[in-house]
């Protein structure tokens, strides 16, 4: 390779570093009010952007979690096949028996979903959103309930898994999503 292009590709990368370092170093509250489609997103572990998305992603999801984690000098969570199940297990259940809210129908809370999908954990937990239109919105509407919020910063937590369904729902006027995050350690 030659010079010029090492050099090039050295000054973009101090650039990007730099202005990552000054993202990193602003308040939550300021990321959302100066956040565009063209800045990172709170320490995300790639070239994550807020994302420009109709309807929340999991994959954009666990970027924006690890980053908040990693922010707040956390270790990332790794996502799980077994707790992608178990919250994909809990969502369609929330579905078919038509109920919204961590105990089903019969008032068992979701660890049961955990044990179904084969996860032993030694800690678990859950986070809903329902009425969410992007990936953004899920988030942030965690981060902005204390309860959710705790979650997404245990420090015990080592894996994660996430579901999401969009659909009409008579409750909405439109089309809305259900997200379900499931966090745990073995």
């Amino acid at each position: 390779m030659s010079r010029i292009v090492v050099g090039i590709l050295l000054s973009i990368a101090i650039a990007v570093l730099t202005a990552s370092l000054w993202f990193l170093k602003m308040q939550p509250a300021e990321i959302d009010k100066q956040l565009d489609e063209s800045q990172p997103v709170l320490g995300a572990t790639t070239t994550t952007k807020k994302p420009n998305d109709s309807i929340p992603d999991a994959e954009k999801l666990y970027g924006l979690i690890n980053g908040y984690r990693r922010e707040q000098n956390l270790s990332p969570l790794t996502a799980h096949t077994a707790l992608e199940q178990s919250a994909r297990l809990k969502l369609n259940d929330m579905l078919e028996k038509k109920y919204w809210r961590h105990g089903d129908t019969d008032n068992y809370p979701p660890w049961r979903f955990f044990t179904q999908a084969g996860y032993q954990y030694s800690t678990a937990g859950e986070n809903l959103a329902f009425g969410v239109a992007t990936t953004w919105q899920t988030f942030t509407r965690w981060q902005e309930s204390q309860a959710h919020n705790e979650q997404l910063l245990e420090p015990t937590y080592e894996h994660m898994g996430i579901a999401v369904e969009c659909d009409f729902y008579e409750a909405y006027a439109g089309k809305t999503c259900l997200v379900v995050l499931h966090l745990g350690r073995n």
